[in-house]
């Protein structure tokens, strides 16, 4: 199939309805005038996130001097930092994965169709670059229409911040990660629990329940329930918790008082510690050493830029990851990076030794470095615990197959089993090819509190009054402001009425008066005491609170960015409705008078039993760490 011309149309305004075949870069849906390049990535996504991983796996294992990344950047002590770049975690807030699908589904796109010409109408030269050398070898004509940027200009703070080198901003994120943590020095070194009764969670110290907090009562929303499991498997805990200001603890200072309240009740509540506890002054210069020694490398490193092209493509990624390379290199992330290595290198050298591990599953560079010296610091089994929705685009979850079952010394540092808390879950791990072997199915302690919820039936009287809609934010301030930008602009357009309350994400506050056309009513409890409360959900596409409300009963409108991927955890499920602008929004409000759908009850979809035994059964099985492929000198006989 050929095609005289090909448009790929980057541009708020309306795409021109002739001049040739046109693919519109945003936008979710197809219209007789143009073809999405999202729904071409929908349509053929497996496909398209299996060959990004293989472009990591390759980047990888691609060789400078006859060394593979992954050996010139090893540390000290036996770690690769490759482990911990912004390359390997694949985050979509951090790496622009949304671009980079895109372009490997246009690449395909073009391959297919192969037009005599291209005319690409954007305001990103780094699109331009990127498909430069894809048309040079496929012999394409190409042609950049230069449009101005559409974002919105950065403040003044912002454009000094982005115009000093990445080494300076690295070592003023620093300053500012001493400052909020060198307070958590004042926790003591914790008579650690020992003994083969032990076990190890490493958390984060949010989702406390600020009332069982403030009377010296432990009980984090993560983790809903396992204190009581614990004792009554006769284990002792100890906690090693990542500070993170929240609503329970604003400041490092409260946070220490609450973990001393904690630590006076060890039998019940364990013993706590803070990573940052593990501060000094030398582990800090030997750190600021590691990073220098890292920066120089990098230099050395230049020739990496060839291997941003994909093997069997022809497209050039380095104009759109140059960033991320760069910041793992130099930036803040590699500062910070080595610096929690460093931090829990200390801290699992200090713990006796522990029968178990467990950490909250989101795989990033601290849970590689977690592994890495868990296991080197020869502790017992560590198991990652899914806490919660493992969301197709969401790569940070995914490897290539060849990357997960790595044999030699500095391949990915992974725990020995994942506990998964669903069967999509367990499915999505299978679906990527991770090995079986290593997953367990636990049952979902954050979502127990559903167990409890009771799904009221939809009142016939819903017809008679306005609609009861809850608005969930998302942890993005972007992702949350574009959702109640475009609900301002179909609340004009409603022949029904409704009324609208917000539950913004604890990290992300809203103000009610910034959307006055709203009238919105800012809501704080816990998402639990208001399902009841209201007729339907409407949220943003990255939240896992949309799941919360869907199985709660309640029918869910997820609103997508026109330039994200579809990052909703309902992305597959029946019965969701996605919507991309305000008239699409104001049809399913209307829509919603005449919602009969029978809603999923939670047992359907996460692992929950008022009994967990499927947790009951893993924390009696204690031991030796697994046989592991990146540290094969360990081994143990493991049923799990």
């Amino acid at each position: 199939m050929t095609t005289d011309k090909l448009i790929l149309w980057d541009s708020p305004s309306d795409p021109p309805t002739e001049g040739g075949l046109l693919y519109t870069w945003d936008g979710h849906s197809d219209t007789e005038a143009s073809r999405s390049l999202f729904c071409y990535v929908e349509a053929n996504a497996s496909r398209l996130r299996r060959k990004y991983l293989a472009f990591i796996h390759y980047l990888g294992e691609f060789r400078i001097d006859d060394k593979r990344i992954t050996e010139h950047l090893k540390l000290s002590d036996g770690l690769s930092y490759w482990w911990l770049t912004r390359l390997t975690e694949k985050d979509f807030s951090k790496t622009p994965l949304d671009d980079l699908i895109r372009l490997f589904a246009f690449e395909e796109i073009l391959t297919e169709l192969q037009p005599r010409k291209l005319v690409l109408v954007s305001p990103n030269g780094r699109l331009m670059d990127a498909l430069a050398p894809l048309c040079r070898v496929t012999g394409i004509s190409c042609e950049w229409h230069r449009i101005d940027q559409r974002d919105p200009r950065p403040t003044v703070l912002r454009k000094i911040h982005a115009a000093l080198p990445a080494t300076a901003r690295a070592l003023l994120s620093l300053v500012r990660y001493l400052l909020n943590h060198w307070p958590l020095r004042r926790v003591p070194a914790p008579n650690w629990f020992a003994g083969k009764n032990t076990v190890c969670f490493f958390s984060y110290f949010e989702q406390l329940e600020e009332l069982k907090a403030s009377r010296g009562r432990f009980h984090p929303r993560h983790w809903n329930g396992i204190l009581e499991l614990l004792e009554q498997a006769g284990l002792r805990a100890n906690w090693v918790h990542r500070y993170i200001a929240s609503a329970t603890s604003p400041s490092p200072r409260y946070a220490v008082e609450l973990v001393l309240r904690f630590n006076q009740r060890p039998e019940t509540e364990g013993r706590h510690s803070f990573l940052g506890a593990f501060l000094s002054w030398n582990l800090v210069l030997r750190v600021l050493l590691q990073w220098l020694w890292l920066v120089l490398l990098s230099r050395r490193l230049n020739a990496i830029r060839e291997g941003f092209r994909p093997p069997a493509s022809s497209l050039d990624l380095w104009p759109l990851l140059r960033r991320d390379w760069l910041e793992s290199m130099r930036g803040p992330d590699s500062l910070i990076n080595l610096l929690e290595a460093a931090l829990l290198d200390r801290a699992l050298r200090t713990l006796p030794r522990q029968s178990q591990g467990f950490y909250l599953c989101e795989n990033l560079p601290w849970e590689r470095a977690l592994a890495h010296f868990w296991r080197k610091h020869g502790h017992g089994r560590l198991v990652a615990v899914v806490h919660s929705t493992i969301r197709f685009w969401d790569l940070r979850y995914f490897v290539d197959a060849r990357t997960a079952n790595g044999i030699e010394s500095l391949s990915l540092p992974r725990p020995d089993r994942v506990a998964v808390n669903s069967k999509p879950a367990l499915d999505a791990f299978h679906a990527a090819d991770y090995p079986s072997t290593d997953l367990l199915e636990c049952e979902a302690l954050r979502y127990a509190y559903l167990l409890d919820f009771t799904t009221q039936e939809r009142s016939s009287g819903i017809r008679d009054r306005p609609l009861r809609i809850l608005v969930v934010g998302d942890f993005l301030r972007a992702d949350t402001h574009h959702l109640l930008h475009i609900l301002s602009e179909t609340a004009g357009k409603l022949d029904v009425t409704g009324r609208f309350s917000l539950k913004p994400h604890p990290n992300c506050p809203v103000k009610s008066d910034e959307y006055p056309t709203l009238n919105l009513q800012v809501l704080t409890e816990p998402l639990g005491e208001l399902f009841g409360r209201f007729d339907l959900v409407c949220s943003c596409s990255k939240t896992s609170a949309a799941l919360d409300a869907y199985l709660a009963g309640l029918p869910v409108i997820v609103v997508l960015d026109d330039r994200t991927l579809n990052y909703s955890p309902l992305r597959g499920q029946s019965g969701s409705q996605f919507v991309s602008t305000p008239k699409e929004l104001a049809e399913a409000f209307r829509a919603q008078y005449r919602n009969t759908a029978t809603p999923l009850k939670p047992k359907d979809f996460f692992y929950l039993d008022s009994e967990f035994p499927r947790w009951r059964h893993l924390l009696s099985t204690r031991g030796a760490p697994a046989k592991h492929p990146a540290h094969p000198r360990h081994s143990h006989n493991d049923n799990s």
